[in-house]
């Protein structure tokens, strides 16, 4: 899903100027909705790490659409403990011809309907994952503007060095797997492996799988008896490092240390009593 994105900038701490509309009329639309709900006071697009600002640097295309739906209307049922205000009064607001005629278009009635078609593709690619609207709320276009907030270029120069040195571990992972005598096999069965897992699992897969495993609408149940990509530990210590992105799933290997996914991967299959592996 991609709308091309549309060129932003920062104002002095009070928000960011709405960009030309006629490329991306629902982008442009979400963009104000950011500005008009004052989102910019907790968020930046920048590298800084100021206190109490999270950065969006890079955001776009990060998730899918159905996690940024689920974690715009209920921030703490993705991640627990979130202080993140609920966005869930977008759900009720129609996107309003008017606004955006005198607030965000160019007066191009044209841009109306080009926006009207967009919205309805991101709300089809919502009911896929059983998130059915009703109309064409607002939620949509901040949904589709904060899937295209783009890298910043100094954020581009950390994905380049990134990207060498994970290919770089990669290749020595995929030889290091291959051997079931190594250390990562070894954490898998290792004593108190499974609660540091199970740590490490509900801090950082609970959007997508669940707090116990069992699933979602975004991400598989992990605890039934069928594996997408195989249930050995060779192919859950492959899919948590590589990902699956064509699933919507991003490597992990640049968040987990090798111990780390072993003790993941103990937890995962600590959950045997309630499935059998298809391998």
């Amino acid at each position: 899903m991609s709308f091309g994105f549309i060129n932003k900038s920062e104002g002095a701490g009070n928000g960011i100027s709405v960009s030309d509309s006629s490329a991306n009329p629902l982008v442009s639309y979400g963009e104000y909705v950011f500005r008009r709900d004052n989102c910019i006071k907790c968020h930046s697009f920048s590298q800084s790490n100021l206190p109490g600002i999270i950065s969006l640097d890079g955001f776009g295309g990060k998730y899918p659409l159905s996690w940024l739906y689920n974690y715009l209307t209920t921030p703490q049922a993705i991640k627990p403990g979130s202080i993140k205000i609920s966005l869930d009064h977008l759900e009720n607001a129609a996107l309003n011809k008017s606004t955006f005629m005198y607030e965000v278009s160019q007066k191009n009635p044209d841009d109306w309907w080009q926006l009207i078609r967009e919205a309805n593709t991101v709300k089809d690619a919502l009911a896929k994952d059983f998130i059915r609207l009703k109309g064409l709320p607002e939620i949509l276009a901040l949904i589709a503007y904060l899937n295209q907030i783009p890298p910043s270029e100094a954020l581009q120069l950390k994905i380049a060095q990134w990207e060498k040195e994970s290919n770089e571990r990669g290749e020595q992972w995929k030889i290091m797997i291959e051997d079931p005598n190594t250390e990562v096999y070894k954490v898998i069965k290792a004593k108190g492996s499974v609660a540091k897992g199970k740590i490490l699992f509900q801090d950082n897969c609970t959007p997508c799988h669940g707090r116990e495993g069992e699933g979602n609408s975004i991400g598989p149940d992990l605890t039934d008896n069928i594996w997408i990509h195989g249930g050995s530990d060779k192919a859950i210590l492959t899919t948590i490092y590589f990902g699956k992105t064509e699933k919507g799933m991003r490597p992990w290997n640049n968040d987990f240390s090798t111990e780390q996914i072993g003790q993941i991967v103990a937890y995962i299959k600590s959950l045997e009593d309630k499935k059998r592996y298809i391998l």
